[in-house]
């Protein structure tokens, strides 16, 4: 480890009363007997630790309590004649992990050895949104350079990075940072970088490459993100990885998947039972009606709408003021974070927000002279007037989903649209964060994203290293549900998205029609105090037991001359009652005969009537 001469180790975990606490006069070291250990005060006269200290701690904390430790110290030092006002205290930090957080570290360990011998050097890691992956991050940093290793954490954006190097500081290891303004190759044991420019550096300087290929120990925080591939595509063959995200999974045919990368998956705990715990809230779901999206182009290299087409569909000043009635209805008074499809959605709907009396801002990575002056400002500034509830509504595009954490946020608004399972968690994920007072947050969706990938404390999101079969790497993965209130179900591991039957403890999954009828209880629930023509159809097939041919005849005959368009509106929510969904070719065989065979019995009908029959 990279140490001045003047440097003590000492433990500043929370103090417990199974504690105990060694002294090493060797190593010039203390740490407690779980192995945390953090730099946190430097020394001028101490040279040797004795077990002296050790002693003493333990005499004064069973007569006085939880103390801080440094108290300790300045009492052990003063004990030894040692002057107090000579010793110079710097930072002071607490880790104090959480169960789940010491399982997960646990279970990372467990899949780079078995038998003393490496089984998986590059491991992905699900930690949910909210679930503390900087604690993570400060557990293996700590742990790793305690054993000498030179770490690297990279980050994607130059908020995270900034975040993790308060947090390697605080803690007391000897860390730097690399960004656009770093010159020279940093001497610090523990580096945390943005991955945009190591990639620039190693491309253009051989002593930069050398520098990334001796770490041994490399942390990707949200490693999902494409930035992260070109410093991947170059690391040490031999170093440790942890990739930690809560998106294991990539869209798009042309991008290269996480199974590049990493050799497996570890998960230790879900969205909900973090709810469970109060370490998140859930969510309260508005679906209102999307434009139309079955027409628009899918980007194939990211498998997404392409932006300028899904732009031009939700920039419709009609549409400014159903999301501002609905805010206002739902959430008037909240703070609120909105995402768009593009800079001019953003701008308009911003000033929509404010031509209604509301104080808005927007936060846009490019500047636009003519509109920033009134409605947006330098980031830093806008982030800070956010947080001290200066204005309530703060509009964003792509800027905000990943990196911002502001626990107030009470209310996610979803003006857009995605295919992006991993994208639409990042969006939602903002609003998870308790706060004093909040019992949960609001999700107004515009875009259909919660029909498409349901509630965001889903309990089996899609995670897997890979998605193409021709890979031949590891198929996507559902999670073999736990039971709650002490009733057992399966495992709660990871097993491929197509088993019908667990490996590990032998759950039996549910039939498709079982599935179904979750789905459509999820979306009748998802309406709350609104009714769109899918939730009634819905509601018809799982309430009232109609067949899926009687709903789509009573819809279709009800809107037309629409009947192609709100057919396939309607099949998105509807399947038959072995669970398969209905196939859009399905509209030939249905207009040709059941369609017209009622529109004829109506006029026939009519006709009687007529005639007095």
């Amino acid at each position: 480890m990279h140490r001045s001469q003047d440097e003590i180790i000492v433990p500043v975990s929370a103090i417990d009363d199974n504690i105990v606490f060694v002294a090493s006069g060797k190593d010039k070291e203390l740490e407690f007997t779980d192995g945390v250990i953090m730099s946190v005060v430097r020394k001028q006269e101490i040279h040797v630790l004795s077990p002296e200290f050790n002693i003493e701690v333990q005499r004064i904390y069973g007569k006085k309590g939880p103390v801080d430790i440094l108290v300790y110290l300045k009492r052990w030092y003063k004990n030894l004649g040692g002057r107090i006002d000579s010793m110079r205290f710097l930072h002071m930090a607490t880790l104090t992990p959480r169960n789940y957080q010491i399982d997960f570290v646990d279970g990372v360990k467990d899949a780079m050895r078995e038998n003393d011998t490496p089984a998986f050097t590059r491991i992905c890691g699900y930690m949910p949104q909210g679930s503390g992956k900087s604690v993570i991050i400060s557990m293996i940093a700590v742990g790793a350079a305690a054993k000498g290793n030179d770490v690297l954490i990279l980050s994607h954006r130059d908020e995270i990075l900034k975040q993790n190097f308060d947090k390697m500081q605080r803690l007391g290891l000897t860390s730097a940072i690399v960004n656009a303004e770093t010159r020279n190759i940093p001497e610090a044991q523990v580096a945390i970088g943005m991955s945009q420019t190591i990639s620039v550096r190693i491309k253009n300087h051989k002593e930069w490459m050398e520098w990334l290929q001796h770490f041994n120990m490399i942390i990707v925080d949200e490693a999902h993100r494409g930035e992260h591939d070109k410093v991947m595509d170059y690391i040490n063959e031999d170093a440790h990885v942890l990739g930690l995200s809560a998106s294991i999974c990539r869209n798009g045919n042309k991008v290269k998947q996480l199974g590049e990368y990493y050799d497996c998956i570890v998960k230790d705990i879900s969205t909900p039972e973090l709810i469970e715990m109060n370490f998140l809230v859930g969510s309260r779901n508005f679906v209102y009606q999307a434009p139309v999206l079955e027409d628009l182009p899918v980007v194939a290299a990211n498998g997404d709408y392409d932006p300028r087409a899904l732009q031009m569909r939700f920039t419709r000043k009609e549409r400014y003021a159903g999301v501002i009635t609905n805010w206002k209805r739902i959430a008037f008074g909240t703070k609120t974070i909105v995402f768009t499809t593009g800079s001019d959605h953003c701008v308009d709907l911003t000033r929509a927000f404010c031509e209604h009396g509301i104080k808005a801002k927007y936060l846009l990575s490019s500047r636009k002279p003519e509109t920033d002056a009134q409605f947006s400002g330098k980031r830093e500034d806008i982030l800070r007037d956010f947080h001290n509830g200066l204005f309530s509504v703060l509009v964003n595009v792509g800027i905000l989903d990943t990196g911002y954490d502001e626990p107030s946020i009470q209310t996610v608004v979803l003006d857009l649209a995605t295919k992006s399972y991993t994208h639409y968690s990042q969006m939602v994920g903002r609003g998870s964060r308790p706060y004093p007072g909040k019992s949960y947050f609001n999700v107004l969706d515009f875009g259909d994203n919660v029909k498409t990938h349901g509630k965001y404390e889903r309990e089996d999101p899609p995670m897997g290293l890979w998605h193409d079969k021709t890979k031949g790497g590891v198929m996507p993965t559902k999670l073999c549900p736990l039971g709650k209130d002490g009733k057992k179900l399966g495992c709660g591991r990871l097993v491929p998205q197509t088993a019908q039957k667990c490996p590990y403890c032998g759950y039996v999954f549910p039939k498709l029609d079982k599935i179904y009828e979750i789905e459509l209880t999820e979306l009748i629930d998802t309406a709350e105090d609104q009714e769109s023509l899918e939730v009634w159809c819905a509601k018809k097939v799982l309430e009232d037991g109609w067949s899926v041919p009687r709903v789509l005849a009573t819809v279709c005959i009800k809107n037309a001359p629409h009947e192609k368009a709100t057919f396939m509106r309607v099949i998105k929510v509807l399947r038959t009652k072995e669970g398969k969904k209905v196939s859009p070719y399905y509209w030939d065989y249905f207009s040709k005969n059941i369609l017209k065979n009622k529109a004829r019995k109506k006029k026939l009908v009519s006709e009687q009537n007529e005639l007095g029959l």
